[in-house]
């Protein structure tokens, strides 16, 4: 529970009718509310539950199919509580969800945070792609990754999560130096951009994975301690499309 909202989510299979879905307060008196939510009373106060949340798809576990919102409320039916849903898709998921979808936390067991202001995109599909730096090696990264180790202090961190919350990939992106992203965008091919900076080592040079397409720029025009910007487009698997440096000579 959170405050006086109820959390709970009921998955219908394809073929599945979710007109069978029947719950019953005791000990309380139940109010369908006309913005789709629902009151229950009794003599300790009350509870909300919001209008629900539901949505079809496909495959709602890699999250490779957009989740597509469905109309529904909360009605009561000779004292049981059910869901008014609009027209769907039987052949797909149905996952009603009267609050929140999912929550979860990420890391290893060394620092890791958001930038300022928060690192964090959803795609056509609903997929949640998130982003900050950590000192972690054990930070949890997938097979395959684009970078599955922490080369240096502080490196970059990008993980993207299906609709409801089931890890598809995570990475670091980073070089010897500290490596910061403060800020992710996707375009209509759900294609992902990273921007951050990047400091100079002392060595001048970088092992941060630059390169691919056209990049402007594959070597460090700053200088030792100094910072420089870095750009990256990465495809929906997680894999760079492209890399560069972006800067001046301070």
């Amino acid at each position: 529970s959170s405050g006086k909202r109820m959390k709970y989510e009921f998955i219908v299979h394809p073929g599945g009718d979710a007109g069978a879905i029947k719950l019953r307060y005791n000990g309380g008196t139940a109010s369908a509310m006309n913005d789709g939510s629902l009151r229950v009373e009794n003599p300790l106060g009350y509870i909300v539950e919001e209008a629900p949340v539901t949505y079809q798809t496909a495959d709602p576990l890699t999250g490779s199919e957009a989740a597509e919102p469905i109309g529904s409320r909360f009605v009561l039916k000779e004292n049981n509580l059910q869901f008014d849903i609009e027209a769907y898709d039987r052949s797909k998921t149905l996952v009603i969800d009267p609050d929140v979808l999912w929550a979860t936390l990420y890391g290893g067991t060394g620092s890791d945070e958001e930038y300022e202001g928060g690192v964090c995109a959803i795609d056509g599909n609903g997929n949640v792609i998130f982003g900050g730096n950590t000192v972690s090696t054990d930070f949890p990264v997938t097979a395959g990754a684009l970078q599955s180790t922490n080369k240096g202090n502080y490196d970059a961190a990008i993980v993207k999560m299906s609709p409801i919350g089931k890890r598809i990939w995570a990475t670091y992106i980073g070089g010897a130096a500290e490596d910061w992203v403060h800020g992710v965008t996707i375009n209509s091919s759900n294609e992902i951009y990273l921007a951050g900076h990047t400091d100079v080592p002392a060595s001048g040079g970088t092992d941060f994975p630059v390169g691919g397409g056209f990049a402007q720029q594959t070597t460090r025009p700053g200088i030792p301690g100094d910072r420089d910007a870095w750009l990256m487009k990465m495809n929906t698997n997680g894999g760079k499309v492209w890399a560069t440096f972006f800067g001046g000579a301070n």
